[in-house]
């Protein structure tokens, strides 16, 4: 079952690509990055939605149609606040489609001067947003914590990306883990740049990709993940 989480986790791993328009990519790829292919608007959304198994088509006008034909249009409002929702500019001289954080920011190719990458989503002249058909809109289910682990059970992804700067009660629940795992961080549901250097060392220090954001992988490890000793 593809959760919203994991379409957003695969976009966010090719941030720092390069954008070039047009960009067709092997959706069969699980990195495209890594062989120095690059994304168009629509490709990157393209590619993480067939990787995740709810392929979409290409083209940003054809996506929203795609969404629409499905009944999954909302309104851009929502889509700003649902992390894994298509946010769309629909002009007659632009075509833009970018992948909503659902903290007020956003995962895109968002052109040649940019790349791949993350921005603001509010103030921005979004005309329509989308849910992707087929994905699932929920926080998964906890994991079970694997042999060797800490006892405590995993609680399900809180459904937004933790970075610097959040505040929130997922990031005090984040944070209470990694002191009990004990690391030296504030408990105070503030995620600044202590809770983003203790992040990245734990990335670091278990072999996960180094960007000190709290995404699905990163908050289940902190549970999952046997610490060192």
């Amino acid at each position: 079952m593809p959760y919203a989480a994991d379409f957003v986790a695969l976009c966010q791993h090719e941030a720092g690509d390069r954008y070039v328009y047009g960009a067709e990519v092997n959706l069969n790829d699980p990195d495209p990055k890594a062989h120095g292919d690059p994304f168009d608007c629509s490709e990157l959304v393209q590619w993480g939605t067939f990787r995740v198994g709810t392929p979409m088509p290409d083209g940003s006008a054809a996506q929203l149609a795609f969404c629409k034909s499905h009944g999954t249009e909302i309104s851009v409002a929502e889509g700003i606040a649902t992390q894994g929702a298509l946010l769309f500019i629909q002009t007659g001289s632009e075509h833009h489609v970018a992948v909503s954080l659902g903290n007020g920011s956003t995962i895109e190719a968002r052109g040649k001067a940019y790349g791949v990458g993350n921005w603001g989503a509010n103030g921005r002249p979004w005309t329509h947003a989308g849910l992707v058909p087929g994905l699932t809109y929920s926080a998964p289910p906890a994991a079970p914590v694997p042999s060797g682990a800490p006892s405590s059970p995993v609680p399900g992804w809180p459904g937004r990306y933790l970075r610097n700067p959040m505040h929130g009660a997922d990031v005090h629940e984040w944070q209470s883990q990694m002191h009990h795992r004990g690391w030296s961080i504030s408990v105070d549901g503030a995620y600044g740049p202590k809770s983003e250097s203790v992040c990245a060392q734990f990335q670091r220090q278990i072999g996960l990709h180094v960007d000190g954001v709290v995404g699905p992988v990163t908050w289940k490890a902190a549970w999952a993940a046997p610490i060192a000793r």
